[in-house]
């Protein structure tokens, strides 16, 4: 039997827990180790299940069972820093197929971000596309190291397309009648605050509501708190910022829901 080769081309995202340090700073080593055993560990299992149950047509939700049942979608866990790629299959079927590799891997994404937050574990990154190398705990590629740069810019909770994925999304997204259809409810362009006072419009993954009918806090500023504050967690001055800005962004993906709604 051919063994797969560890060499793929499609998208891939990296995403690390903000205040991870203070988890390990304030905690006893018991504690920690029960955060990253019952919660850190199961999130990917979690996110999944998430994401399964809020598909309501029954050939998608078969198709993204099958991709996940054949191992398509890999997550590796390296102490706070979670890698997660998926192959793109476009390549050799028809135009579709490529609309199903991005929603399926964008509404993952949205649902990870939701639960680790939920979970006290707020989650920053950044996702690409292109050729990549994982074999076990080895890994390479521009993709992984483009999103790794653009996740350590962002000073929010969140996850941002890099330039070159937004360029070939709304290429994609133009050069199909299909495509142009597709409800991709959960990608938002947004002025993204980053390091030294630096913003940039990037497209974020909406993850506060993956479906419409997704669960919203109703005091989004005490939720994003408690959350950042969650497992004993400091908030330094300097860190601040993120918490505000977090919230901040919530309250525009709440406000683009609200106007979809509209009549």
């Amino acid at each position: 039997m051919e063994k797969e080769s560890p060499q793929k081309e499609g998208l891939v995202g990296i995403f690390d827990i903000l205040g991870y340090q203070y988890i390990i700073d304030n905690n006893q080593i018991n504690d920690v180790a029960n955060i990253i055993s019952n919660i850190l560990l199961p999130l990917p299992e979690k996110a999944t299940d998430k994401f399964l149950s809020g598909i309501k047509d029954e050939v998608i939700a078969d198709a993204y069972s099958s991709a996940i049942r054949r191992g398509a979608l890999k997550w590796r866990i390296f102490s706070d820093t979670i890698l997660l790629s998926y192959p793109f299959t476009h390549k050799e079927l028809p135009k579709f197929a490529s609309i199903i590799d991005y929603l399926f891997f964008l509404n993952h994404v949205s649902y990870l971000l939701r639960c680790a937050f939920d979970a006290g574990l707020p989650l920053r990154g950044a996702i690409d596309y292109g050729d990549f190398y994982i074999k076990e705990n080895c890994f390479a590629g521009k993709p992984i190291i483009n999103s790794y740069r653009l996740s350590q810019e962002l000073q929010i909770s969140g996850c941002a397309m890099t330039d070159s994925l937004q360029k070939q999304y709304f290429a994609d997204i133009e050069s199909d009648k299909v495509f142009k259809k597709a409800k991709f409810i959960f990608v938002r362009p947004y002025l993204v605050p980053l390091k030294e006072n630096n913003t940039k419009r990037l497209c974020l993954i909406d993850w506060l509501s993956p479906f419409t009918d997704s669960e919203i806090p109703p005091d989004l500023r005490q939720y994003v708190a408690e959350k950042f504050y969650a497992h004993n967690k400091d908030i330094p001055r300097e860190a601040s910022s993120k918490l505000e800005n977090t919230e901040m962004t919530l309250r525009y993906f709440l406000s683009k829901r609200e106007e979809a709604d509209r009549p």
